[in-house]
């Protein structure tokens, strides 16, 4: 698996994406902590990220046709000098006590615009630099590089921004003015996010990326509608596909929108520097998704119809993590079940990418790919949402549920007949 990063393309590229994704992730925790200090309103910060999601999700898909039809080292490019202004923007409005909330919702909103492109570019890259023998260690280098960040990033930011460390519990009733005791926080961690997008994009532009197959005659004359449909026809006519993309998609509802709204308000309400606890349990995610990743280069890939049966299996414990740490309040116990769920997940999820990545035809690559991040992260605004309006009425009672529901529904997709159905079949088929 090493052997990949002595390649001068590949190396680069993951010194890149590495700096890339640890700055995706100051700014993840970043945005949801900006908005919960100036309001202390739980309903706003998903607000907030979902005006992020919003454009993200609309224009996902036309990332992914547009990237087909180009590079995805130019889009990944251009999106980071997006992203970069942006942040720096805030950044310089924070510093100076100018930032408000209208201000978060705007930058949010067009971080979403450039997220859209940049996605499907970004989990384009590998078979745009490696033959398909060596998809498989180019995957697990790269998800091992996400969960790194995944650990660093909010570490970083957790410390920049609360600058100490206390873990003791408190009552949010008597809490002070939480924004402008992390305002100069905020403000470096918008900075530092800034800087990394210029690093990680100094080196992209040293990667070369491998010759790209003209398309042939007819796909040339496709409409961006007729190739975005060509791309979900495909996912739709092979069965295990279909039905980890949705279940990819529920769990939107029950994971990601808990971490990302609920969290935060857990750690705010339970311990004193909520940020830098919340900032360690994505870490230990984090941690944990890094050695399954490595785990993941290092071993045998699964039979292919055992892949989408592992990953509901998987994906269950992961459910079940949001359920235990809102149940109990040693944050300790919520490193320990981040960590496995971290490895679990991202074991699995370096297989299901290559294992999607062979099935699926060179020449539309990225429009599955934007496909997979729509119903990765495209219906989140939606998750944020409804969510967080269900976290507001009941924070704990929420997160329970919400986790014990997606443990339910894997365990029924994991024994559903169209897990071990690979092959397309047509309609008549079905």
């Amino acid at each position: 698996m090493l052997y990949l990063l002595k390649q001068k393309n590949f190396g680069l590229f993951w010194w890149s994406n590495l700096i890339n994704v640890i700055g995706d992730h100051i700014t993840m925790l970043a945005f949801p902590w900006i908005a919960l200090q100036m309001t202390g309103d739980i309903g706003i910060t998903a607000t907030v990220l979902a005006i992020q999601g919003l454009p993200r999700a609309i224009l996902m898909l036309l990332g992914g046709s547009i990237t087909d039809r180009t590079t995805p080292k130019l889009i990944i490019l251009l999106t980071n000098l997006v992203r970069g202004l942006l942040v720096l923007v805030l950044a310089l409005l924070t510093f100076a006590d100018k930032a408000n909330l209208s201000h978060v919702f705007i930058v949010a909103a067009l971080f979403g615009i450039a997220d859209a492109f940049y996605y499907p570019a970004s989990t384009s890259m590998v078979p745009s630099l490696l033959k398909e023998s060596d998809r498989q260690s180019g995957n697990a280098l790269v998800q091992v590089t996400n969960q790194l960040a995944v650990f660093l990033g909010p570490m970083i930011a957790g410390l920049v921004i609360a600058g100490q460390i206390d873990t003791s519990h408190i009552d949010m009733a008597t809490q002070v003015d939480g924004y402008h005791e992390d305002r100069l926080g905020l403000a470096r961690a918008f900075l530092t996010d800034s800087a990394t997008f210029l690093l990680s994009s100094l080196l992209l532009l040293l990667v070369k990326q491998l010759p790209k197959e003209s398309p042939d005659t007819e796909e040339a004359k496709k409409s961006l509608l007729e190739q975005i449909m060509e791309g979900i026809a495909f996912v739709w006519s092979v069965p295990a596909v279909r039905l980890c993309f949705i279940g990819i998609g529920l769990l939107e509802f029950a994971y990601h929108a808990p971490i990302f709204v609920g969290l935060p308000a857990l750690a705010k309400g339970r311990y004193a520097e909520g940020a830098l606890i919340f900032s360690w349990w994505i870490s230990a995610y984090g941690i944990g998704g890094l050695l399954g990743g490595i785990t993941a280069g290092v071993t045998k890939m699964p039979k292919s119809e055992h892949i989408a049966r592992l990953l509901f299996i998987f994906f269950a414990w992961s459910s079940a993590t949001i359920a235990l740490i809102a149940l109990f309040d040693d944050y300790r116990l919520g490193l320990l079940f981040f960590a496995t769920g971290g490895f679990l997940d991202n074991y699995i999820w370096i297989h299901f990418m290559t294992w999607l990545q062979r099935l699926t035809p060179d020449h539309m690559m990225a429009r599955v790919m934007s496909l997979l991040m729509f119903m990765a992260i495209g219906m989140l605004p939606v998750a944020f949402m409804l969510m967080g309006w269900l976290l507001k009425v009941h924070l704990v009672g929420t997160m329970v549920t919400a986790g014990i529901a997606m443990v339910i529904f894997c365990a029924i997709a994991a024994l559903h007949p169209d897990g071990k159905r690979v092959e397309p079949v047509s309609n008549g088929q079905e």
